[in-house]
């Protein structure tokens, strides 16, 4: 029986055994490394289908060893662990492919329910890898929009995100499904969060000429591809 494979970059020794002996006792197979240039080599030799990376480390930080495996090109869930709380540094994890943040101190309880929560998406029998709506295709194995003649790589939570849109254009999602889709729970922080991953698919879709991302206040958010209704939205907020 396939158990799923979960890295662990760490300097902090305690940290890491404290994350493996909880991730074992949810029945994961857990990989360790000490610093971001190891956990590179294990990327490659493991095929993890999930690695939690702290951000300081010595040699290779966090965020270089993410931008280092995203350019290779591995796209499984990323999930960074941070002390720091400025808002910079988390936009900057996630420009560089990190798919979600978090916070130290934290709650083990917390960590086992994202990491369920982006393995559960990995999971899930996309019957149909494909997404087109107007000008804009969605290769969700690729992580691959494509507008037109141009390209851009998504993060997997970015992804996750459009998919769920383009699945139901025209229809209104509410932030808190989408939210319990990526992270298993729908409380503030995480639509909160929500919110920024929305920010960069938005600028991803600049280059459309026939859909957009719309606000709706208080709701969620709804994918609109009617050239006249981006012109002149009703009862949203852009």
């Amino acid at each position: 029986m396939h158990r799923d494979r979960i890295l662990v970059v760490d300097d902090d020794e305690n940290m890491v055994y404290i994350i493996k002996d909880a991730l074992q006792h949810e029945g994961y197979e857990v990989s360790t490394a000490g610093d971001g240039a190891t956990g590179i080599q294990l990327v490659s030799i493991k095929h993890p289908d999930l690695v939690i990376a702290d951000v300081m480390m010595p040699g290779m930080d966090g965020f270089s060893m993410l931008e280092s495996i995203r350019r290779i090109g591995y796209n499984m869930p990323v999930l960074i662990l941070t002390a720091r709380t400025d808002t910079e540094d988390l936009l900057q994890g996630y420009d560089k492919g990190a798919n979600d943040y978090i916070r130290k101190p934290f709650v083990l309880a917390e960590l086992m329910a994202r990491v369920r929560a982006h393995l559960r998406f990995r999971k899930m029998d996309n019957t149909n890898m494909k997404y087109s709506v107007g000008d804009c295709d969605l290769d969700i194995k690729r992580n691959k929009l494509t507008i037109g003649d141009k390209e851009a790589i998504l993060t997997y939570t970015e992804t996750i995100v459009l998919s769920e849109l383009m699945t139901h254009p025209g229809c209104i999602i509410e932030s808190r499904n989408i939210s319990s889709l990526i992270w298993g729970s729908s409380d503030y922080s995480h639509v909160n969060r929500l919110h920024g991953f929305i920010h960069k698919i938005r600028r991803h879709l600049a280059l459309s000429t026939s859909i957009d991302i719309v606000n709706i206040r208080g709701l969620g958010y709804k994918l609109v591809f009617d050239e006249k209704r981006l012109s002149r939205p009703e009862k949203v907020d852009s």
